[in-house]
């Protein structure tokens, strides 16, 4: 379906005054647009009015991004096509678009450029007004970047979401010189027989969420379905696995997604346990979820080995509801009306990261005060949005402050995320958080980064179940189309210096 046009006709005489000032058309042209264009007035001036309409064509006129996020190319038979970065990207997706085809044409004196923006069945903007949708906050200068489209149906959570993001670490973009290697290992302990899916999801979610590589260590006959349909993934049969392996290799150990609780789990799940000096010294992180919680919960052994762990290094458990009961060792009924409680009780006492899933999910950490304040020294510092109170109640805000050092409750719910197999993704998307977090903030207290990560997930997590309902319908959100959304959404989290800065 076409979801919009844009038209522009420019007198060719404008390029060329525009033509004597390198510095100027720095600011509209890109580097590759420029070497194609061979010193031709005609052809700048085409590309630039391809520029006008395409952002014609997304609603918004040059407003809210650059004009360098639109790239005009050629293909080998002279085609032009268009290639979008930062905000114009961002409205692109939002917007549902598919695809946009353009053309130039032009006499002596004029060129004239046609845009049309198609998109799926379904496209974001159904449903929502577009000066709203797509209302950008301005600045000096260039207008700014934002986090969140501001709509009537979602304003109310978008100003829960900036209000929690003044003090949680802002996504990084990623490294232009980056490698494979530089934003760690995730290892995955997934996937029993017929539990292939836990495999498939979770690291899917990591790479999806920016990890450099994942190995998984499952079940034999999950290899040919893992990777089929992950086949970055690299695979280790569970039979042949060495423990001693991973925990040289490894940044995130992610144990715990159908895995089993046979035996052999336990004596892995033991043994991962019995080493948090050998984690600590290499700062690894491990999560643990699903049958890794059901296990603990019935061994006295394993969770004296997982405080023990946890005094050492970073640990974040992942349960729902029904699985912190049986931790608990209590009823449903009796979490649910102690939940905030028992969350923190469970967090000090077992020295943990605790992020307790629920429509409306809690994370917990364990006691981590210190004088400089929750992240030390390295207190996050972000400027007030326009619009914001200057002022605070200082009681009010000391005991905010106070608050969050060890708990954060997230009250945006999707209820896209109620299906087979959200888990396995949420606990992915951890996975791959934690990586790209360390590599930019390797020099914060592990366990901090730990909490950080846990609430970034979370919040990303909505997020993206939020994208995903737009385009699919909330019935029709699966666990296996997770991932790619919640990569959309990252990019809504990503901090706005880092993007300019790569561009």
């Amino acid at each position: 379906m076409i979801l919009g046009v844009g038209t522009d006709i420019l007198e060719i005489l404008r390029m060329e005054r525009l033509q004597d000032s390198s510095a100027a058309a720095e600011k509209i042209f890109t580097e590759e647009e420029r070497r194609q264009s061979e010193g031709k007035v005609s052809r700048l001036a085409g590309d630039f009015s391809v520029k006008e309409a395409v952002s014609k064509a997304l609603g918004t006129g040059i407003r809210g991004f650059s004009l360098l996020d639109i790239e005009v190319l050629r293909d080998e038979l002279g085609k032009p096509y268009v290639k979008l970065y930062g905000n114009a990207k961002k409205i692109f997706l939002r917007l549902g678009g598919s695809r946009l085809e353009v053309s130039i044409s032009n006499t002596a004196t004029l060129v004239i450029a046609t845009a049309v923006l198609f998109g799926n069945s379904f496209s974001f903007s159904e449903g929502i007004t577009r000066d709203s949708s797509l209302a950008l906050e301005s600045g000096e200068g260039e207008k700014d970047n934002v986090f969140f489209e501001e709509t009537e149906r979602n304003s109310e959570a978008n100003s829960k979401r900036n209000k929690t993001l003044q003090w949680l670490l802002p996504l990084p973009e990623r490294n232009a010189e980056s490698h494979k290697g530089s934003y760690g290992k995730v290892e995955i302990f997934a996937g029993k027989s017929g539990m292939a899916g836990a495999a498939i999801f979770s690291a899917l979610s990591a790479y999806k969420a920016g990890a450099g590589l994942v190995k998984v260590i499952s079940d034999k006959e999950n290899q040919i379905p893992l990777q089929s349909m992950v086949p970055e993934s690299i695979f280790l049969d569970k039979e042949k696995f060495s423990l001693e392996e991973s925990l040289n290799e490894g940044q995130v150990l992610l144990f715990g997604p159908g895995i089993g609780m046979g035996e052999k789990e336990k004596e892995f799940l033991h043994e991962l346990l019995l080493r948090g000096k050998t984690a600590k010294d290499k700062r690894q992180f491990l999560i643990l979820d699903a049958d890794a919680l059901n296990m603990i919960s019935k061994s006295s052994l394993l969770e004296e080995a997982l405080r023990t762990y946890a005094k050492e290094a970073p640990l974040i458990l992942t349960p729902h509801i029904k699985e912190f009961a049986r931790l608990c060792h209590l009823t449903v009924e009796e979490v649910l009306l102690h939940r905030k409680d028992l969350g923190k009780k469970y967090a000090d006492s077992h020295h943990c990261i605790l992020i307790l899933k629920s429509h409306d999910t809690m994370v917990f950490a364990p006691s981590l005060d210190s004088p400089e304040g929750f992240l030390g020294k390295r207190e996050i510092e972000k400027p007030s949005r326009a619009g914001e109170k200057k002022t605070e109640d200082k009681e009010n805000k000391k005991e905010e402050d106070k608050e969050r050092k060890w708990f954060f409750h997230n009250t945006i719910s999707c209820a896209a995320l109620s299906k087979g197999g959200s888990g396995d993704c949420f606990a992915g998307l951890l996975s791959g958080l934690l990586c790209i977090l360390e590599e930019k903030y390797g020099n914060f207290p592990a366990k901090v980064l730990a909490f950080q990560a846990a609430c970034l997930s979370v919040l990303v997590q909505v997020r993206g179940a939020e994208i995903a309902a737009h385009q699919e319908g909330q019935h029709g959100v699966l666990a296996r189309e997770l991932p790619q959304f919640f990569s959309l959404a990252i990019e809504e989290f990503i901090e706005k210096e880092d993007k300019e800065n790569a561009r």
